[in-house]
């Protein structure tokens, strides 16, 4: 399963890329704002984004997930550490397949992506 991480901390890709590849997901990049975050999408064809609300620039990763939405159809599980109502509201109203807050410990991550793969896992081959 394709991954793509969308994370403008240096040292918080690193520890994600390990910890999903340790579960044998298949990174297929990083990206640290909203171009760069489509240009990977448009061309790696991700299974599923990991996204964090505040990346670098002036579009947001919750504006970033409506484009993965509307031009790729893509799942895609936000990470944030605003857990602000406002923020998470506007998060949740774009239909992501999760949330998890920072900071992000490695067990939860482990579980919520390996419910997403089953999850994915379970689709493709219902088609």
């Amino acid at each position: 399963m394709k991954l793509a991480i969308v994370e403008d901390d240096l040292i918080i890709q690193m520890f994600l890329e390990r910890v999903a590849s340790s579960i044998h997901f298949d990174v297929v990049g990083t990206a640290s704002d909203h171009e760069q975050a489509i240009n990977l999408i448009e061309t790696t064809d991700p299974d599923v984004v990991l996204l964090d609300i505040g990346i670098r620039g002036s579009i947001d990763g919750i504006d970033t997930a409506k484009v993965i939405r509307e031009r790729f159809d893509i799942p895609y599980l936000f990470m944030s550490g605003n857990t602000d109502t406002k923020t998470h509201e506007r998060a949740i109203s774009t239909d992501p397949i999760g949330f998890i807050t920072k900071p992000i410990d490695e067990f939860s991550l482990k579980n919520q992506l390996l419910k997403i793969k089953t999850t994915l896992e379970k689709v493709v081959d219902s088609n």
